[in-house]
């Protein structure tokens, strides 16, 4: 870098050859030094504030340069007769920065070039500069108005990028319209971002911040702050924060926030919380927030929410609206209490999972526990240690592998703990139906009426294995009590048997005399263990009859055929065997009946 006076001219000119040059302009007095900004000294020796008309800076380099405007010494000042500046900073990543007066600076900076004392003129001091890729503006003290949104001769907002830095003394602080970062400091700052997605930090002290349109990123910090994200989707971070945050995005009048102070806030979309327990709440517009380490509490309310929990055991709640719901390490809680109607969770492998209601659908990711809602639910573990809570209503609980914790709370809850694991099951109020195996514990609150010991699991899915189905006695002769027929299916609180017995009786000839009876409805009583009971009833004579009727039994009852069928469901419940009965049957049969039972497919159902 070098450094050159025409005093016939008064021009000083500084060229910048070399990539990572950087000149430093400042005044001494009425004397203009040049430095470079690795710290010598630049020796030229004339050029002074009365003698300057104009200083030249030329980038020759092609690689990244800088120039430094220091107004510490001395303001420039083209109107008050102080020199002006043409600079050009060609090729490369260039920067100009401008660090203002130790007293109070009006600068603007805008598409014609930078005026560094707007307050008192309007006329820029950098004309039309070129070749410059980034600006900076510091302010040092005072009460100080630094701004790259144009205005007091400098044009229309700078459309790059800017990085507009608060002095101690506080003021107004503007972006132009490229991605700006603008930092206040200890002061009591009014920080206004312009039309792109700008980075926006408060520092301390009573601010003022406005993201203007873009989607902008704004730092909150301690102090009693208003912040209005404006248009675009704004997020609000707490990293820097030393205590626990309460945030609602629902509210707009000031609110006490913990560690950030009282603030006031609206026009927030996306919210990071702090490394502690904080408690964050959305709108019912479709929100991002995010826990950054603690347990954190994270209440999605209305929209489409993002809701990711961070580090730390963290409670989320999606509320209404097709959430997306990432617990993060730890051990996550998906919450559904706040839920209008009943839901469905089903959890996966790995922790995912998915949820449905009226409401909405949610994902699930990272999710080990539920809490269910106030209605009635259905609720299905993986294949970890679960905690599963129905909450109020008719729930129905299901924890698979992994050593769970089931709880049905109140209503009258169907649970499901068989897997081999030990897990703990507590009904809670209402008539509760448990299912368990015996590595399971048990609460008192579950009735022993209600509680069923399996023996074995059932399988998780597909048809009843081959061999399952069995049938024991299945001939009825004049005084036989009885026609049993053994089912064995497997069954559980998640599974059901669906299928058909189709039951056939054959009638023989016992001689003139003799008199037959006649097979009952089959009765349901369990599944295994279904029986079916012939009683002498007239609605069991109307089916066989008919059914013989129909065959065309006549007086010798030559081996007359009658089929019926009744269906097999769970729960256990009485099934009849159903036939249209003739209005005059034409014979009747008497005799030893002989009975077969045929099957049909028995598949069970449920959910893996």
């Amino acid at each position: 870098m070098t450094a050159s006076w025409d005093a016939s001219a008064g021009r000083l000119s500084i060229q910048l050859s070399a990539a990572g040059d950087g000149a430093i302009v400042a005044r001494e007095g009425d004397r203009i030094a040049v430095r470079h900004t690795g710290g010598w000294a630049v020796p030229v020796a004339g050029p002074t504030v009365a003698a300057t008309a104009a200083i030249s800076v030329l980038d020759s380099s092609g690689g990244s340069t800088e120039l430094v405007v220091d107004l510490g010494g001395g303001r420039f000042d083209r109107a008050a007769g102080t020199p002006r500046f043409a600079v050009d900073l060609g090729a490369g990543a260039d920067t100009v920065r401008v660090l203002g007066e130790a007293g109070r600076d009006n600068i603007r900076l805008g598409t014609e070039g930078l005026n560094l004392t707007a307050l008192e003129d309007a006329q820029p001091d950098i004309v039309q500069p070129a070749g410059v890729d980034r600006w900076v503006l510091e302010g040092r003290g005072g009460h100080d108005l630094l701004s790259a949104g144009g205005g007091a001769g400098s044009g229309g907002p700078v459309a790059v990028p800017v990085e507009v830095v608060a002095g101690p003394g506080g003021g107004v602080f503007g972006g132009g319209s490229a991605g700006d970062l603008i930092r206040g400091a200890d002061g009591n700052d009014s920080l206004i971002a312009g039309d792109g997605a700008d980075v926006v930090d408060g520092g301390g002290g009573s601010d003022s911040i406005s993201g203007g349109n873009g989607d902008d990123v704004i730092v909150n910090r301690e102090g009693p702050d208003r912040i209005a994200g404006g248009s675009g989707r704004d997020r609000l971070l707490h990293a820097t924060i030393a205590a626990p945050v309460a945030i609602d995005l629902a509210r707009t009048d000031p609110q006490p926030t913990g560690g950030a102070g009282t603030d006031e806030i609206s026009g927030i979309e996306a919210v990071d919380g702090t490394p502690f327990a904080d408690l964050l709440r959305g709108s019912e517009g479709s929100d991002r927030l995010a826990g950054a380490g603690g347990d954190d509490t994270i209440l999605g309310r209305g929209g489409n929410d993002l809701l990711a929990g961070g580090e730390g055991d963290d409670l989320l709640s999606g509320d209404q609206g097709t959430d997306d719901v990432d617990g993060g390490p730890g051990r996550d809680v998906a919450d559904f209490d706040s839920s209008p109607g009943g839901v469905s969770v089903t959890l996966s492998h790995g922790g995912g999972g998915s949820s449905s209601a009226a409401s909405g659908a949610d994902e699930l990711t990272r999710i080990e526990d539920v809490n269910g809602s106030r209605h009635n639910d259905t609720i299905v573990g993986d294949d970890r240690e679960n905690r599963l809570s129905g909450g109020a209503g008719r729930d129905r609980i299901v924890g698979r592998a992994g050593a769970d914790v089931l709880v049905g709370g109140l209503g009258d809850d169907s649970i499901d703990s068989v897997d081999r694991d030990a897990d703990h099951v507590a009904c809670g109020g209402g008539r509760d139906t448990a299912r368990f195996d015996k590595h399971d514990s048990v609460a008192a609150d579950c009735e022993p009426a209600r509680r069923t010991l399996a023996k074995r699991p059932a399988p998780a899915s597909g048809q009843a294995p081959a061999g399952r189905v069995r049938i024991g006695a299945v001939t009825y002769r004049g005084g036989a009590r009885r026609v049993r027929v053994q089912l064995r299916c497997p069954v559980s609180a998640r599974f059901a048997c669906r299928g058909e017995i189709r039951l056939r009786a054959r009638l023989r000839s016992n001689g003139a005399g003799g008199r037959g009876r006649w097979v009952s409805p089959i009765t349901r009583r369990s599944c295994p263990g279904a029986e079916a009971r012939p009683r002498s009833s007239s609605a069991a004579r109307r089916v066989v009859r008919c059914v013989a009727a129909a065959a065309g039994c006549g007086s010798s009852c030559s081996s007359p055929r009658a089929t019926t069928r009744a269906p097999i469901s769970v729960p256990g419940r009485s099934s009849a065997c159903a036939a249209r009965a003739p209005a005059r049957p034409r014979a009747r049969c008497t005799g030893p009946l002989r009975f077969s039972v045929d099957t049909g497919p028995i598949p069970h159902e449920g959910t893996s």
